[in-house]
């Protein structure tokens, strides 16, 4: 009866707590869905990687031991492919597009990791050419060690015995 009482004199129904009480409670409760959102949205686009990425290993594997000798156009399919979906993703406003740079010297900074990116896509599916896709898998396990190395040999990584371990041990449980 009081809360009825209450809600005809026009104050709100919010029991013992106030409208500021009330509105950091649902901000919180906002914020926090938003906060599960991400992490299932990463959960679940880990998931797709893993599957697909096994998919794409296995696929390459069989059309590579049918003699389709040509790894540089499957590289440069997968570049085609992958330009295409971010535009289709941008395009239909499920990917937020940022402003292109404009500094000329961007695009020095960026030529490494383009080269880089390419030989490394050229050298992996020329690899399922002449090895095994068992023996490719132990390769790239050991990819955090090399990574760390080459890290270490430019002067832009230490080591650490914490991030020795790190590595030894995502290297050792994926090889």
């Amino acid at each position: 009866m009081a809360a009825s009482v209450q809600q005809q004199h026009g104050d709100p129904p919010y029991g013992l707590r106030t409208k500021a009480q009330h509105d950091e409670q649902q901000q919180q409760l906002s914020q926090h869905r938003g906060r599960l959102q991400h992490v299932l949205a990463g959960a679940v686009s880990t998931v797709l990687w893993c599957i697909t990425s096994s998919l794409l290993i296995v696929y390459n594997k069989q059309l590579y031991s049918n003699n389709f000798p040509f790894p540089l156009m499957v590289t440069g399919m997968g570049q085609v492919f992958s330009a295409l979906a971010g535009l289709l993703l941008a395009a239909s406003g499920a990917m937020p597009v940022r402003a292109a740079s404009s500094n000329p010297s961007d695009l020095v900074k960026l030529a490494p990791i383009v080269a880089c990116t390419a030989a490394t896509m050229f050298g992996g599916n020329a690899a399922y050419m002449h090895l095994s896709v068992s023996f490719i898998q132990i390769l790239k396990a050991f990819t955090p060690a090399l990574t760390l190395l080459i890290g270490v040999a430019a002067g832009v990584e230490r080591l650490q015995p914490g991030l020795v371990v790190s590595v030894l041990l995502i290297a050792l449980g994926t090889g």
